[in-house]
């Protein structure tokens, strides 16, 4: 009998997606964007980061709020499902960096959102 091996290389994950900034300052209740980019708003609109990976094997992905991991039970939950973090009805206690951080055995890779808000 002949056996062949298949060897999969792996290979770092790469946070994709176009880096926009936001401007939501005409009433809207809702921001959906991809990590990357400011976000500019007011008080009360909601705020969904989304944070896409490209990774083999998978990536964990990690939330940071200026600079400290986001952890479950903070009032900025990551979904872990999409990878997204979602803040409901924006305050001034909210503005800072949001960093995605995501990693498996082949490296990591980083993206940064500020948000502001005015008004």
């Amino acid at each position: 009998a002949t056996f062949f091996i298949l060897s999969l290389d792996g290979s770092a994950p790469r946070i994709t997606g176009r880096k926009i900034n936001v401007v939501a300052v005409s009433g809207e209740k809702e921001v959906k964007k991809v990590v990357g980019g400011n976000i500019t708003t007011v008080i009360g609109t909601s705020v969904e980061i989304h944070c896409p990976v490209t990774a083999l094997p998978n990536a964990t992905v990690t939330w940071l709020f200026n600079g400290s991991i986001v952890k479950k039970g903070s009032r900025r939950l990551p979904k872990l499902k999409n990878s997204a973090l979602t803040l409901r009805g924006v305050t001034p206690e909210d503005i800072g960096s949001y960093t995605c951080l995501a990693n498996n055995s082949y490296g990591e890779d980083t993206r940064t959102t500020f948000l502001s808000l005015i008004g």
